[in-house]
């Protein structure tokens, strides 16, 4: 998530107590009538955006006008943000305010995307680990699969050598035979088994390994999609809590409570889907974030 600006914060900001979604100048000072709380924040809007000149034009016969002139003349913008950040007296407390709002946005979206970005750093961390893990197991499955190939030509190699080694000096020839059938047999069973072994071993290895490698794998797309989620959510309760005209007390009072859920969430191992797809409203919020 990148840093929000004082500029996205105002275009989203006079927006909102508008009550109407729209960029233009003109539009936003017709609502002023209804709205006088637009006063600051739709000065500091077309100082930003380098309007004020529309704005002086489309208020010149309303009260504020007056008003309007005389902050124009007075500040520029790198002046005008030089005292709202040391909240001078020298500015009506209505342009403070607007600044302290943004400030309050800001530092909370920030402390957000920090735990984010710790709680990302653990679970890479826990998936190296599984990923070492992983190729640790797939090397033994190798060794183990290499194991079983020389137990199962030792076995083919017992066999053939019995076919062939030759009998002599023997009187009884059923009874060789039959002694060296037995031996072949045991030798033969002995290579099998070692084989078998081979094999199982082989079998436990790969399923160690996937389910090392699988909650790994799971933790990593539960936090890119925790990242996508708290920016869309943020960004939703903000609009939401600008109409209501909340305090900023009450506005820090759901987002702390969102942080909350996601801890404990990730603390309960609870599935996300990862593939969920945002909204169209994603696009538009991406804006304030130039």
């Amino acid at each position: 998530m990148r840093k929000l600006t004082f500029k996205g914060f105002l275009k989203k900001y006079v927006a909102e107590l508008a009550g109407v979604q729209t960029a233009s100048v003109h539009k936003l000072a017709d609502c002023m009538t209804e709205n006088p709380r637009l006063k600051g924040p739709l000065f500091l809007y077309a100082l930003a955006f380098n309007k004020v000149e529309l704005l002086l034009r489309y208020t010149a016969n309303s009260t504020i006008a007056a008003e309007y002139e005389q902050l124009s003349n007075r500040y520029s913008l790198a002046q005008m943000l030089l005292l709202l950040e040391k909240q001078s007296p020298e500015l009506p407390e209505g342009y403070r305010k607007v600044w302290r709002s943004y400030c309050s946005v800001r530092d909370a979206a920030l402390a957000d995307v920090q735990g984010l970005t710790e709680q990302n750093d653990h679970l890479q961390r826990s998936y190296d680990y599984a990923n070492e893990a992983y190729k640790a197991a797939d090397a033994q499955r190798k060794q183990a699969e290499n194991e079983r190939d020389k137990a199962q030509q030792r076995a083919k190699d017992a066999e053939n050598a019995l076919k062939k080694q030759p009998i002599t000096g023997v009187v009884d020839k059923d009874e060789v035979k039959r002694q060296a059938e037995a031996l072949s047999r045991n030798a033969v069973q002995k290579a099998r088994q070692q084989a078998a072994e081979a094999q199982a071993r082989l079998r436990q290895y790969q399923e160690d390994a996937e389910g090392l490698l699988a909650p790994a794998q799971a933790c990593a797309q539960q936090a890119q999609f925790i990242a996508d989620s708290v920016r869309a959510m943020y960004l939703n309760w903000f609009g939401s809590a600008v109409a209501a005209d909340a305090s900023l007390a009450q506005m820090g009072t759901p987002l702390y409570a969102v942080c909350g859920e996601i801890m404990s969430s990730l603390e309960e191992e609870n599935a996300i889907n990862p593939t969920a797809a945002g909204s169209e409203e994603d696009a538009e919020r991406e804006a304030l974030f130039e």
